[in-house]
């Protein structure tokens, strides 16, 4: 598979939103296949968040849910050409953060969605961090 790359970025606090994406690194000639799903948070992006002590404060729980999608459907996943992104705003249920400094880290996982039948690509695993402010 081409380089991809996971990012999340704190977009909001109070509620905490995160807008989290794949981006596929140029340079590449042949565009790859990601899984559409990106929600729900806890799924696909498993978020973490801790204080400026690096105390865990909060973490999300896998949720229990039915995918629309059928993972070996082509149409469960996006063509992503060298440098385009695909992601997701997500909501993430935290409780309300006192003011501070905090550091979130997120995970990515593709679980059962490695590809449409014949076009299998496997696991993909990604992790990144951001550093946010509660005022």
């Amino acid at each position: 598979m081409s380089a991809l790359a996971f990012t999340v970025a704190v977009i909001e606090t109070r509620p905490l939103r995160i807008h989290a994406w794949l981006h596929h690194l140029p340079p590449a000639e042949d565009p790859v296949l990601v899984p559409r799903p990106f929600a729900p948070i806890g799924l696909f992006v498993a978020v973490t968040i801790r204080d400026a002590a690096g105390a865990d404060i909060f973490h999300t729980e896998q949720p229990k849910v039915r995918l629309k999608l059928d993972p070996s459907e082509p149409g469960s996943y996006v063509a992503l050409d060298a440098g385009a992104t695909y992601g997701a705003i997500l909501d993430v249920p935290a409780p309300a953060l006192p003011p501070g400094r905090y550091a979130l880290h997120a995970t990515y996982s593709n679980h059962q969605f490695a590809g449409p039948a014949g076009r299998e690509f496997g696991p993909l695993a990604f992790e990144a961090a951001a550093r946010f402010e509660v005022s």
